[in-house]
């Protein structure tokens, strides 16, 4: 009981560090206005826990508000993930941080807690490129966790399945990056390669027990958004 409690004090003192994740990308020849009325429209469906609480011109704050109870302590969290979009030229500039705020059950400012959500961050701002530039990928999934990597569910189809990778294949590394490092609560967020670029990669898999090493060419994937399509709305 004593060890419980002394593990739940280091906890805490912990969450009294402050810090911010934060993630930066450049969406090519879109109107920031254009871009920031697409990541309110995106955080509603995709994040819909997530309350725009504040926005300007240039900066959004999305919050979700959380419980949180356990022996020590009682109150609430405030995750706060904030955009800031800024113009370059023809194209935009959008930057993502995270803080979390931890307050006693009577509102009192307990503490600022490290957010360990890069992954995350990297991957709302990496939909919102696709969403707009488009983006290369290799048509796969990864589920359950296994001792060398992860298993793979294949999209027919796809890269992937054009080279002769199978469903239920177990992905060993991608460009030499090892998927066993890697927590099964930060694989999905996890960037192996650039989607952006068109560049082929190496894939190690193991099927039945045997390895084979891959080199793989990426498929593009065009915008989902229509220029054109906007304006005639917008008209």
């Amino acid at each position: 009981m004593v060890k419980k409690i002394f593990l739940i004090l280091i906890m805490l003192l912990l969450l009294c560090t402050s810090a911010f994740a934060n993630a930066v990308i450049m969406i090519n020849n879109v109107p920031a206005k254009v871009v920031r009325n697409q990541i309110i429209v995106g955080m509603a469906a995709s994040q819909g826990q997530y309350v725009l609480e504040d926005q300007t011109e240039n900066i959004l704050k999305f919050v979700l508000t959380k419980d949180v109870n356990n022996l020590l302590f009682m109150g609430f969290a405030k995750d706060t993930v904030t955009y800031t979009i800024t113009p370059s030229g023809n194209n935009t500039v959008v930057s993502l941080s995270e803080n979390v705020l931890i307050f006693r059950s009577n509102g009192a400012l307990y503490s600022s807690q490290v957010p360990d959500n890069e992954a995350f961050l990297k991957k709302l701002l990496v939909d919102l490129k696709s969403y707009y530039n488009g983006s290369y990928r290799f048509g796969y999934n990864l589920t359950e966790k296994y001792k060398d990597g992860y298993k793979m569910v294949v999209v027919p189809g796809g890269a992937c399945d054009k080279a002769g990778l199978k469903t239920d294949d177990v992905l060993l590394s991608v460009n030499g990056i090892l998927t066993k490092k890697i927590s099964k609560k930060k694989i999905q967020g996890t960037q192996f390669v650039d989607v952006f670029s068109g560049a082929p990669a190496t894939f190690v898999i193991s099927r039945d027990g045997v390895k084979k090493t891959l080199s793989i060419t990426p498929t593009f994937y065009e915008p989902a958004y229509k220029p054109e399509v906007e304006q005639q709305q917008a008209g």
